[in-house]
């Protein structure tokens, strides 16, 4: 992503686990809901792997555009 030039190299399967762990932790207090404030790219398979794995966790995930 240009806009944020750190993000460029991260991996899906990296990006997935780490969505997994954030929804684990989450789930260990309780929590059943969470929403994802990160910018979204159209074009970007990011949005599409979290919204995967937190699937795949069991946890309700809302992605959020940011403006």
């Amino acid at each position: 992503m240009q806009r944020y030039p750190l993000w460029q190299d991260s991996m899906p399967d990296r990006l997935h686990i780490s969505t997994q762990i954030s929804m684990e932790e989450l789930m260990l207090t309780g929590c059943t809901t969470t929403s994802d404030h990160r910018y979204h790219d159209p074009n970007d398979y990011q949005l599409d792997e979290r919204i995967e794995a937190a699937t795949v966790k069991g946890i309700i995930s809302m992605p959020v555009a940011a403006v």
